[in-house]
């Protein structure tokens, strides 16, 4: 009785503590930056939504303007069991910028929606985000320079709140660098699974 109490003592001590001092030191022992440079690979922005008309045409605005060849981004959406004029919305993106769109009649939750999301997919790297948050112009093509290390396998935006007014050299800087530390960690612990916002990239293949 007493060894299961420390072996689940252990286990629960090192999900809270032990893995993060563990990317702590692995990080200082063998520090490599990320290699970045300028690549454009295909991009599938994904992002499942559930009664988001209020703010759901402004998004996919958004996401159309981004500093990206267009050629090489897509979109794919997936309402989950939308009730209000979500899936109108979607229809006019469809026929008018070539969103792809899946409209679900009942709910399944967001973990099955970004299963049919990837399905649907055809980009080398996934964009996941969600209807509220904005992504910056320059952001996409930010994080995408990560991927120009073949050992980076996923790479994170910042969270910014409020409106943001226009991007300075410094702001621009500071995410840069948020978005490389994130490509470190990932690719340390190329086994973990961490959620992001307000966007996020993964390469397909990868874990």
């Amino acid at each position: 009785m007493k060894w299961t109490f420390w072996i689940a003592a252990v286990t629960i001590g090192y999900a809270y503590v032990g893995y993060s001092a563990w990317l702590w030191l692995r990080s200082h022992w063998a520090p490599r930056p990320v290699r970045r440079g300028a690549v454009e690979p295909a991009v599938s922005a994904v992002m499942v939504v559930r009664n988001e008309e209020a703010v759901l045409a402004g998004k996919l605005e958004n996401l159309l303007t981004l500093e990206y060849p267009p050629e090489k981004m897509e979109i794919v959406v997936i309402s989950d069991g939308s009730t209000d004029g979500t899936g109108a919305i979607l229809r006019e993106f469809a026929a008018k910028a070539g969103v792809r769109m899946l409209l679900k009649p009942e709910s399944q939750g967001k973990g099955l929606g970004l299963n049919d999301a990837i399905k649907l997919a055809s980009g080398e790297i996934l964009l996941f985000t969600d209807a509220r948050q904005m992504v910056e112009p320059s952001a996409l093509r930010l994080l995408v320079e990560n991927f120009a290390d073949p050992a980076v396998g996923c790479a994170s935006g910042e969270l910014m709140l409020g409106d943001p007014p226009d991007q300075s050299q410094e702001r621009q800087e500071r995410s840069t660098a948020r978005a490389g530390n994130y490509s470190n960690r990932c690719r340390l612990e190329p086994f973990s699974m961490t959620c992001c916002y307000p966007c996020r990239l993964r390469a397909r293949g990868s874990a």
